[in-house]
């Protein structure tokens, strides 16, 4: 997906309705394949900044947090933050991130009294999201930048002769094989891109997430 998003071609462009910092849609294309992207060129610095929940001095909105957050959110395997990348739009340096299918902010979810089928489920997550906003230092955290998925995002994903194997931890892990794979066991790839496809070069994969 990261590759897809550097080096896709990008369409037209068009503004997003929703949204404090003004974001664009646009398809990219790749490969014979496409996707849609949203497109993040905010740059702001202000000494002081008044909102709905007070005032915050040295105030910085910036599209790289984007990117940085997603690095972050690799690193803690979090699988909540969509796919971003740096990279320039015309003139202008951006954030690109994958445009998540079946999805819908939590501004609609309320507005339409959409209840969540697994109460508990979903209290796990958004406790998650709390701690998220906590450890990013998001003070801009609201109900259009927040969206809710339909189930767990699918990847296809394609092994080969060469794909390594590895199970444990990211910290402690030891050599395996695709045998050794249970269903509905966690299972982290990496590799390259083929349009959509991840061809991957190794997996980690464990009992429990």
């Amino acid at each position: 997906m990261e590759e897809f998003l550097r080096l896709g071609k990008i369409g037209q462009q068009k503004n997003i309705p929703k949204g404090v910092t003004l974001p664009r849609w646009a398809t990219l294309q790749y490969k014979g394949a496409q996707h849609d992207a949203v497109i993040q060129t905010v740059n702001i610095a202000k000494t002081s900044f008044q909102s709905t929940k007070g005032t915050e001095l040295n105030f910085k909105d910036f599209w790289g947090y984007n990117v940085a957050g997603y690095e972050l959110a690799k690193i803690l395997e979090l699988n909540m933050v969509p796919p971003y990348v740096e990279r320039k739009v015309g003139v202008q340096e951006a954030s690109l991130s994958w445009l998540v299918n079946d999805s819908m902010m939590e501004l609609d979810r309320k507005n339409w009294h959409m209840e969540p089928p697994d109460l508990d489920s979903w209290n796990k997550q958004m406790y998650a999201v709390r701690v998220w906003h906590q450890l990013i230092y998001d003070t801009d955290h609201n109900l259009t930048n927040l969206m809710i998925t339909k189930g767990d995002t699918q990847r296809q994903v394609i092994y080969n002769s060469g794909t390594k194997w590895m199970q444990g931890a990211q910290a402690s892990n030891k050599p395996s094989s695709i045998d050794e794979l249970k269903e509905n066991w966690y299972i982290n790839c990496k590799g390259a891109y083929d349009g959509v496809k991840l061809v991957a070069s190794a997996c980690r994969f464990r009992e429990s997430k």
